[in-house]
């Protein structure tokens, strides 16, 4: 898949999340600005001739969803290095969304998008006290989730390192012959 189409894909899929962080929220004019957004993003999708059905529109439509399709999309919209950062502060704790932001040092919009998405997956919840909006992970998945990911990461990475000892050694014998 090409850049420009990850990228007309990947903004779909975030006028997704926002509308449905719109819905719950409540939010008519957010609705309205965002339908105007994914359908914007829909007509350049369908100009170019980019299939945009995904899980999400499988569910709003009622079709099953396939439960590696489902997998691919979480893990899709985690692979993000935002979405990572995000999850790595609240494993730490709850954070207001003012010491997230500066914490990332991305833009407010982007942010939020990135929150809204997260919290669209079930993997962060936001509670709102006055004007502080506090997040947190959700459950104990998202800690597990987070706590294998670097396991496994550590794996990886310790096995790369054995391999470059390996190359290093075999460059040494090379070089003494």
């Amino acid at each position: 898949m090409g850049a420009f189409t990850e990228a007309v894909l990947e903004r779909v899929c975030e006028a997704r999340a926002r509308l449905e962080a719109a819905c719950e929220a409540e939010d008519v004019y957010g609705v309205a600005t965002v339908l105007d957004e994914l359908d914007d993003a829909l007509r350049r999708a369908r100009k170019r001739g980019i299939a945009t059905e995904d899980w999400g529109e499988r569910k709003m439509n009622g079709l099953p969803i396939p439960p590696y399709q489902a997998e691919a999309e979480f893990f899709r919209v985690l692979g993000r290095a935002v979405s990572i950062r995000l999850l790595e502060l609240l494993w730490e704790g709850p954070m207001p969304l003012r010491g997230l932001r500066a914490a990332i040092e991305i833009e407010s919009s982007s942010l939020s998008q990135r929150l809204a998405v997260l919290r669209g997956l079930g993997m962060v919840t936001a509670t709102g006290d006055g004007s502080i909006v506090v997040h947190e992970l959700a459950g104990g998945d998202g800690v597990e989730l987070m706590r294998a990911a670097r396991r496994i990461l550590a794996v990886m990475l310790g096995g790369r390192q054995d391999v470059l000892v390996h190359l290093h050694s075999a460059e040494a014998g090379m070089a003494a012959s």
